[in-house]
């Protein structure tokens, strides 16, 4: 079961990666067009720079020369500087070589940061997380599996705790020592009760009216009913009414108030027919 249920966990996490890449490609193309548009921002204002400071700036600071044309010299160098800064890179190097071009410039970049850093990985991260995680729903037949699975255990963990009330091992219990063990506080059965969405008030008619729908032949009165049998009829019970379950219930009350509304016009004809022939005696 530990092996089964280690490849499953690992085949929802192949199904989220492969189902992840649509999302990964169009993340990209989305991070293109950002490097894009700040990569020609920035390349058209280091161009402008160089063509009226270039002979200076060649001159006085070569290094800064160099570093801008390495950094900013073409768009497609541009657009791998601001992927580097997006990635980690250091980027107070590249901030003072555009505040040297225009404190504009400066300002421009620390947007970029601040824009891609707050909004830009934030959604990206939203949209990766909220495909994994529909993904990574079980299909219908996990999902069912482990649905049958669930009752199985509760089955098992009521019909133990039943058990335990049997003192005797006569695989019966009565109502007084049932109501007696679902009274106690933080106790088990009424835990596991409460989990099952049975009621844990009224201990004495809940346990008739499921000996009653038990249909246990065997047992004489209301007051006694065999465990399994009980264990059995609980699980049909739990959880809260469906409409269908309501709705049969209407009809059923629809029918037996039709079946009255019959009986008692048949003795009003009796009565009728009974005075009648009274009184022509």
């Amino acid at each position: 079961v530990k092996v089964l249920k280690f490849f499953t966990e690992l085949r929802l996490i192949m199904n989220s990666v492969i189902g992840s890449l649509i999302s990964m490609l169009w993340s990209f193309v989305m991070l293109a067009m950002i490097f894009l548009i700040f990569g020609l921002v920035f390349v058209q204002g280091c161009s402008s720079y160089l063509s009226e400071n270039g002979d200076w700036l060649l001159t006085q600071q070569p290094d800064n020369h160099e570093m801008l044309l390495e950094s900013f010299g073409s768009v497609q160098v541009a657009m791998m500087s601001l992927f580097k800064v997006a990635t980690g890179v250091d980027w107070s190097d590249y901030f003072d070589l555009l505040v040297l071009i225009g404190n504009m410039y400066g300002v421009a970049f620390i947007s970029f940061i601040g824009f891609y850093q707050i909004a830009v990985i934030n959604i990206l991260t939203g949209i990766f997380v909220d495909s994994a995680l529909k993904l990574a729903v079980p299909d219908r037949d996990a999902r069912a599996l482990s649905l049958k699975q669930d009752d199985e255990e509760a089955r098992e963990e009521l019909f133990k705790l039943l058990k335990e009330i049997d003192t005797m091992n006569t695989g019966v219990i009565n109502v007084e020592d049932f109501a007696e063990n679902l009274k106690k506080k933080n106790g088990k059965l009424q835990a596991q009760m409460t989990l099952l969405g049975l009621p844990v008030d009224g201990a004495t008619n809940f346990f008739r009216v499921v000996s009653v729908l038990c249909g246990d032949e065997s047992m004489s009165n209301e007051e006694e009913a065999n465990i399994q049998a009980f264990v059995e009829c609980c699980m049909r019970l739990k959880g809260t009414a469906a409409n269908l379950h309501l709705q049969c219930v209407a009809g059923d009350l629809v029918h037996i108030n039709v079946m009255l509304q019959q009986q008692l016009e048949l003795c009003e004809m009796l009565a009728e027919k009974l005075a009648s022939d009274q009184t022509a005696a």
